[in-house]
């Protein structure tokens, strides 16, 4: 059970590393990682990006373990594929969302949701959960 945790942990500090780095891709200089910050309301900040940023690799790491324990339960049951890795990514990059932007964002700091502010946090997050996954998958140790 603990190399899947640790596993998923590494995973997801990868994926939550990736989807940083697409921050500065996407807009330019970072201005994607104050949205990350504004879900937890830090974005009031002057390092607002640097909160975003430090934000995406610990919740990536924490969302990374729960992926880690989910498939450490399920291995008796199933072998681990790659669509399954990507479907269970998925599932998990849709709690991130619930949990974190929705639940957070929405219930707590009061942020709106307009459809914009809607795909700027739920396509990200979904890419996540397929990083996740893939990236779990990746490190998995062949049976050949």
């Amino acid at each position: 059970m603990t190399k899947d945790v640790w596993r998923g942990l590494v995973a997801g500090l990868l994926a939550g590393a990736i989807l940083a780095a697409l921050g500065f891709v996407d807009v330019g200089s970072g201005n994607q990682l104050v949205r990350v910050a504004g879900w937890l309301g830090l974005a009031g900040t002057g390092t607002a990006r640097w909160n975003g940023f430090l934000l995406l690799l610990v919740l990536g790491g924490l969302f990374g373990v729960l992926f880690g324990i989910i498939q450490s339960l399920l291995r008796g049951r199933t072998q681990l594929t790659l669509g399954w890795s990507l479907v269970e990514g998925l599932i998990v990059g849709l709690l991130f969302w619930v949990i974190i932007w929705l639940f957070a964002g929405i219930l707590i700091n009061h942020q709106q949701l307009g459809f914009g502010e809607f795909l700027y946090s739920f396509v990200p997050l979904l890419l996540y959960g397929l990083l996740l996954g893939s990236i779990f998958f990746q490190r998995a140790p062949s049976k050949s």
